[in-house]
């Protein structure tokens, strides 16, 4: 129940933007859960998650330890909760984290790793929601930016005009759509 309280009131902080408070809830709803379940079990898996992306840093770094603790989580959720809504977000975090590192170190194999994260995270967005959902949509969005990391310019533009339609199914009046043109653009 406390592991429980503190990952809550970690969302709740998290969502006020106060990351700091946010990760020290996070950071003690991680040390419950593995006292409580151990070191491999589904909840200690999301809680090292939300833990990582709470680590407070300065805008545009990206903390090394956060890196390994988003590859620990996914591997432990493949592992004990395969069927669990947060694998796939989990999953796209660390594509984007490998997108990113990947485009400022020019590494193929880490864009490589995040194209493989991002298209085995969208057909269980699809299973958990459906096709035509905000969350699965997201995962066009982060394909057009890896090509245009990439330099693939047309492919970037083929998946920006598929955001603008996916959105235009799924909410016409979104602020995604207003996105998906930005990404066209």
């Amino acid at each position: 129940v406390q592991a429980d309280l503190h990952y809550t009131i970690g969302n709740v902080y998290s969502s006020q933007n106060q990351r700091e408070k946010a990760n020290q809830h996070f950071a003690r709803s991680l040390e419950l859960y593995r006292q409580v379940f151990g070191e491999r079990h589904p909840r200690v898996a999301r809680a090292m998650w939300y833990y990582a992306i709470s680590i407070p840093k300065p805008p545009d770094v990206l903390p090394p330890n956060v890196e390994s603790l988003l590859r620990q989580s996914v591997e432990m959720m493949r592992e004990t909760g395969p069927d669990d809504v947060n694998l796939p977000y989990m999953m796209q975090t660390l594509g984007h984290y490998s997108m990113i590192l990947g485009g400022q170190a020019n590494d193929p194999a880490l864009l490589a790793e995040a194209e493989q994260l991002f298209r085995e995270a969208r057909p269980l967005f699809v299973r958990h929601y459906d096709e035509h959902n905000g969350s699965t949509i997201t995962i066009t969005f982060n394909l057009t930016e890896l090509a245009i990391i990439k330099g693939e310019f047309a492919e970037a533009e083929r998946q920006a005009e598929s955001a603008v339609q996916e959105f235009e199914q799924w909410s016409p009046d979104s602020a995604g759509k207003i996105s998906a043109y930005q990404f066209l653009g």
